[in-house]
């Protein structure tokens, strides 16, 4: 079990089953980690504010508040940067894989899975385990003698991430859903998610998507408006447009390199896309964002 514990900082943060969960004591290790790791985070990310508020960029276009005794929730493949941090801030992280999600969570993940792409739910309130559960993943890192460390981690992460679930249902109970959906559909929408999460290069048909999950585009589009209430081409755009955004933020590539990245026919047709989309060129964007002008209400 030792080989699967790994000190990635200093103290502040553990990487616990390979890389697969990680435990973080300072929300400045979590912003060290988003650039080290990968330009993205290639992990769910559940972060306590005990003290103090923190300010969030949240995919490149959304501005998170997170206040004391609240929870942030974020989905794998979203960008999280600190923007402004109480000088008193106290917070935790956990970030976890998509496999331990699935592990762990099992049917349950659907219940993630609609709070985080379908209502957008970013925070919700602390529950009052909270404290004690994070006591008792500190002791399970600082156990190198556990000889079923590995299968503990996980039962606690299997109870952490339910008790996250029972307070998003119960945030979900006077929402209104979409009806009529089978298992089977919700089981391909969350598919679909996925296949659109992992994919390289965003700029895809609905015919793309339909062909990965071997089903047609038409069973497809019926699949996300019995499920989500929205297109498949929607997902698809937002997706599209938080990885230009994204890129547009965080590196210096040329709009011809950005346009290829995300799978773009021509730098033209890109330009066009995003204006139309987002209100601006992808160099008036950009621009906004070194002069740190842009925010929310800049968005169509």
């Amino acid at each position: 079990m030792s080989d699967s514990i790994t000190t990635i900082s200093g103290e502040e943060a553990t990487s616990v089953i390979g890389r697969e969960v990680l435990f973080i004591n300072n929300l400045q290790e979590l912003q060290r980690l988003s650039e080290v790791l990968t330009v993205k985070m290639e992990y769910n990310v559940i972060l306590h504010c005990n003290k103090g508020h923190i300010l969030l960029d949240l995919g490149g276009e959304h501005h998170v508040e997170v206040l004391a005794g609240e929870l942030l929730l974020v989905p794998a493949y979203k960008l999280l940067l600190p923007m402004m941090v109480s000088t008193d801030v106290e917070a935790r992280a956990i970030l976890f894989s998509d496999r331990v999600l699935k592990t762990t969570l099992g049917p349950q993940q659907e219940i993630w899975n609609r709070a985080m792409y379908m209502q957008q739910i970013h925070t919700i309130r602390s529950f009052p385990w909270i404290d004690a559960l994070q006591s008792f993943a500190s002791s399970l890192i600082r156990d190198t003698e556990l000889e079923l460390q590995e299968e503990i981690i996980f039962s606690f992460m299997r109870t952490f991430l339910l008790f996250i679930c029972e307070s998003l249902l119960k945030g979900q109970e006077n929402m209104e859903h979409p009806t009529g959906s089978s298992g089977r559909e919700k089981m391909l929408f969350g598919q679909f998610l996925d296949a659109i999460a992992h994919e390289s290069q965003k700029y895809r048909r609905v015919a793309y998507y339909a062909n990965k999950l071997c089903i047609t585009p038409k069973y497809l589009s019926a699949i996300c408006r019995n499920v989500s209430g929205k297109k498949p081409l929607r997902w698809i755009t937002e997706s599209v447009v938080e990885e230009c955004c994204l890129l547009l933020r965080t590196t210096d590539l040329s709009m011809k390199e950005v346009a290829h990245r995300i799978g773009f026919p021509n730098p033209s047709f890109f330009g066009q896309y995003f204006r139309s989309e987002i209100g601006m060129t992808p160099g008036e964007y950009r621009q906004n964002c070194l002069k740190g002008t842009l925010s929310t209400d800049n968005h169509k």
